[in-house]
């Protein structure tokens, strides 16, 4: 018994782990689909931030400032350079959107 005289929880016999399909469901829930904008930013925030401390002697920039680069950065991208990216999210969404499908198919029937 644990402190205060409570058991601690312990496994019920004969459970079982969840369906497929809910692990499915679950993960969807969880994995939220990437936009083009994260993708880049994947791909250049490093950069930035590097470009940013030689700028300053070296001296490391602070979060919020690399946030507020990144985002002045890729208003500039032309749209020829945006374009994988954003070629890389749908297809990010449209698997994302099968694997809700399947996960439950009277959810996606509703849609």
């Amino acid at each position: 018994a644990a402190a205060g005289g409570v058991a601690a929880p312990t496994a019920v016999a004969g459970a079982e782990a969840p369906p497929p399909a809910a692990a499915a469901k679950a993960a969807a829930k969880r994995s939220p689909v990437v936009s083009a904008y994260s993708l880049w930013v994947n791909d250049n925030r490093a950069r930035i931030a590097q470009e940013m401390a030689t700028a300053r002697g070296g001296q490391k920039p602070g979060f919020g400032e690399v946030c507020k680069a990144v985002s002045e950065a890729w208003k500039q991208v032309p749209p020829e350079e945006r374009a994988p990216y954003e070629q890389k999210a749908a297809s990010a969404k449209a698997e994302a959107a099968a694997a809700a499908a399947s996960a439950d198919p009277q959810q996606a029937a509703a849609r």
